[in-house]
């Protein structure tokens, strides 16, 4: 791809983020002896790869895509990064990284982490799943919904995005951010049970997986979840979901939900858990 100037790259990020897409923002912000980097410079980079922009090219550019790419993964950045461009590595110490290039001097980099927002996943497009579309506004999340019947997919409103998709069948096609939050909340238990183990059978990475359920509910789902996926991770399954303060309407579920994901994401602990009662 030919490398495109500073204003192309600003505008891709803002192309990126409508599309909702996370990205890394990676700048030249210092320069010392020869080489191919210029300062202010700007390289685009997303899960697939550059995008637009340029760090200098060869190795470093290589170098600075792999970094990128992790922490889009680790959802983080503000990292700055010194690397030697010196054949004998005469400008590394512990603070600075090898890049095998003979140009001179080192360049320094730093990584600017651009996220969409908290990425949420409700199956099931019924009462709750309309009651979260009504409470997310103003809380960082981007709504996704998935249902397994039509007629709920297209009067679902509040939703980024609305997917029609059989239960049954597996999720490894469906398009789920990395990192995402997933609520299962169907018109049953059978199928919620079958989103369960799709889920883990996509073997998504995911923040929180809460699922509305009984206890009797779910140590059945444990049970045969275990038989079903031997090596699923049930460490971050919320079953039954929600903190236990009380109601059963809806909205109230909901915002019993939506208190025990902020608690996990903002790392709050001390709080009664539904799933922990006995």
């Amino acid at each position: 791809m030919k490398n495109q100037p500073t204003g192309d790259t600003i505008t891709d990020l803002v192309r990126v983020r409508g599309e909702g897409r996370d990205s890394v923002l990676v700048t030249v912000i210092a320069k010392e002896g020869h080489g191919p980097a210029i300062v202010q410079t700007k390289m685009l980079v997303t899960a697939e790869g550059r995008i637009s922009g340029t760090v200098g090219g060869g190795a470093i550019e290589l170098i600075a895509i792999k970094k990128a790419q992790a922490l889009l993964a680790e959802c983080r950045g503000g990292i700055v990064e010194k690397y030697d461009l010196t054949a004998d590595g005469q400008s590394a110490g512990a603070d600075v990284t090898r890049t095998g290039m003979v140009c001179g001097g080192s360049v320094t980099l730093f990584y600017e982490y651009h996220g969409c927002g908290e990425q949420l996943v409700i199956f099931g497009a019924g009462h709750i799943g309309r009651a979260f579309a009504r409470a997310l506004p103003g809380l960082g999340y981007r709504l996704t919904v998935v249902d397994s019947r039509p007629e709920y997919i297209e009067t679902f409103e509040g939703a980024e995005s609305a997917i029609c998709h059989d239960y049954a069948a597996s999720f490894s096609g469906l398009s789920i951010p990395g990192n995402a939050w997933i609520v299962i909340a169907t018109h049953s238990h059978a199928l919620d049970y079958q989103v369960l183990e799709q889920v883990f059978r996509a073997g998504w990475k995911t923040r929180y997986v809460g699922v509305v359920a009984s206890r009797s509910k779910r140590d059945r789902f444990f049970g045969d979840l275990a038989k079903a996926v031997p090596a699923a991770d049930m460490t971050n399954v919320f079953m039954p979901c929600g903190l236990n303060i009380g109601g059963t309407l809806p909205e109230e579920i909901v915002v019993s939900i939506l208190a025990e994901m902020q608690s996990v994401r903002y790392g709050k602990g001390g709080h009664a858990h539904m799933k922990d009662r006995k």
